[in-house]
Formats: C-alpha cells, sequence, structure tokens
C-alpha cells in the first residue's frame, strides 16, 4: 500500500505549477475548505489544493505566467476575410494539438484526448459578419466576414469549427513557466533570509 504524504502532495503541486513556491493557504489554515464557500464548501483562494504561491514578486510571476499560458491555449477555430485585402486567417493551424475543453472544468477536460490537427479546410461565407467598424461619415463599414470551417485530425477524425478550443501549450511556452517559477523561487528565498537577519538582528 503507498502512503501519500504531505511533501509528496507539494512536490506534485510544484511538478504542475511550474516549481513556482507553495506556502500553506492561510483562508483555510490548509485544510482546502471553507464551510460557506460559494463553490461547494472549497477554498476559492487555493481551490482546494491547500497551498498558494506567496504574496508580492512570485504571485505576480504567477499571474503573468497564468496568462501567457491562457493566451498561448487560446485555440480560436473560425475563420475571416478581410473584406479590403482578401486576406484570410484561422486560429488554428496544421500541427497544432487541441482539444474541445474550453471552459470546461479541470477535472473534466483531463479525461479529453489531445488531437493533433492535420489540415483545415475552409470554406464558404457562412453570414457572419465578424468585424465592423466606421467609415470617416459614421457610416458602418465590414472589416471581415466569417467563413465556413472543417478541422481534419490525423486520427481520422473531424469537426466543425467556429468556436473556443484549448491548445496544447508548447514545449517554449513551459520552458519559459518554469523559468519564471524559477525567479519566483529565487525571490521568495531573497525574501525569507531577509525575514531571518531582521529577526537576528531583533533579538542580538
Amino acid at each position: 500500500m503507498t502512503t501519500t504524504t504531505a511533501t509528496d502532495t507539494l512536490a506534485y503541486l510544484r511538478s504542475k505549477r511550474g516549481g513556482f513556491p507553495l506556502i500553506d493557504c492561510g483562508r483555510c489554515g490548509a485544510t482546502g475548505f471553507m464551510p460557506y464557500s460559494y463553490s461547494g464548501g472549497t477554498c476559492f483562494a487555493c481551490n482546494g489544493s491547500r497551498h498558494v504561491v506567496p504574496a508580492g514578486k512570485p504571485r505576480t510571476l504567477w499571474a503573468d505566467a497564468n496568462r501567457m499560458i491562457d493566451t498561448a491555449a487560446r485555440a480560436d477555430t473560425s475563420a475571416h476575410i478581410d473584406a479590403e485585402t482578401g486576406t484570410i486567417t484561422c486560429g488554428v493551424t496544421a500541427g497544432d494539438q487541441v482539444r474541445d475543453t474550453y471552459n470546461m472544468p479541470a477535472a473534466q477536460a483531463a479525461n479529453v484526448a489531445w488531437r493533433t490537427v492535420e489540415r483545415v479546410e475552409i470554406g464558404d461565407l457562412n453570414g457572419c459578419v465578424s468585424r465592423i467598424g466606421c467609415n470617416a461619415d459614421g457610416s458602418m463599414k465590414v472589416r471581415s466576414l466569417g467563413l465556413d470551417v472543417t478541422i481534419h485530425y490525423t486520427d481520422g477524425t473531424s469537426q466543425r469549427g467556429g468556436h473556443l478550443m484549448t491548445r496544447k501549450p508548447t514545449p517554449e511556452i513551459i520552458a519559459r513557466r518554469d523559468e519564471m517559477g524559477a525567479q519566483a523561487r529565487k525571490a521568495y528565498d531573497n525574501t525569507l533570509a531577509a525575514r531571518a537577519r531582521k529577526a537576528r538582528r531583533a533579538t542580538a
């Protein structure tokens, strides 16, 4: 029988969070539970994990890393044609690893397999005016129009596009997150060292 210790859990969380420093959640007392929480008793400060990234520079870097990953993971599968230039753009391309889990709870999304895009088939106008601007005289100006999209995967399946999906972060994105985690750990170590020096001076 394998026993999972608190240290094992903390190490696991650090590995999942890019090595960012973690401390016990002060809101729930590291229980992960709040009796009157709106989310069914789960502490919303730590999301039930019992640990949070320390305040200050580490938490700022953590927020920056999350924004970076969220931006990279947002795959818009709709396509548009520029009304002036005729240029066609689409948010996914061959080689992308995606899954249809945008806005899906993490526990549920974990059971959905990643699929690799083989090709993106752009169809006819779908009747959607995707972007609207204004002319100098104030009249409406159509900037781009929506196109039908069909995504074909390497596993032989396909699906209609036109909605948001989740893109798997590239190794470069993960490496950058880990680099930010190392910076956060160094900043937190410096904070602990400064506190220790202050405590020694106070007792000298």
